[in-house]
């Protein structure tokens, strides 16, 4: 008979030092390029952006630990499974995105991968989907290309 009682799960050390490893590799390159900056435009990308991913990695860090304990069973495989898909859906979309920018042009490829990612991430409404990406799109667009002055292939924008 299975113990009605829940399990402590073990502590996950391997992904804790995995984890900070990788947000000390974010800082110690944020580091650099602050270092070598020519002006504060070289650095105004990449800095946010790492400060971002080190927050994240702490944050999934700190809830991972505090995680209560549970049972893993059948229901909990098969969403483990779900978001195994997802992430890897996500993944294949990012490579085909990198890959399109050059020929879809930075606006259209934007705006293709953020409506193909928040359908993978399971938004179904379609004024969501749309609204949403191509606002992302426009302003991410407008920001690069007008305000940061980036050189980028447009093909709308």
């Amino acid at each position: 008979m299975q113990s009605l009682r829940n399990e402590r799960r073990a502590w996950p050390i391997g992904a804790t030092i995995f984890a900070l490893a990788v947000a000390a590799s974010f800082a110690g390159y944020a580091f650099d390029v602050v270092s070598k900056a020519r002006g504060a435009t070289d650095s105004m990308m990449i800095v946010p952006a790492a400060g971002i991913g080190i927050a994240a990695l702490i944050a999934a860090v700190i809830e991972d630990w505090r995680a209560p304990a549970r049972r893993h069973d059948a229901y909990e495989a098969a969403a483990g499974k779900a978001q195994d898909i997802r992430a890897l859906s996500f993944m294949a979309a990012l490579a085909v995105y990198v890959a399109a920018i050059p020929f879809a042009g930075f606006d259209i490829a934007s705006f293709v991968f953020l409506a193909t990612a928040l359908l993978i991430q399971g938004e179904r409404r379609p004024i969501v989907v749309l609204g949403f990406s191509l606002a992302c799109a426009v302003v991410v667009v407008w920001t690069f290309v007008s305000a940061l002055d980036v050189p980028l292939p447009t093909i709308l924008l």
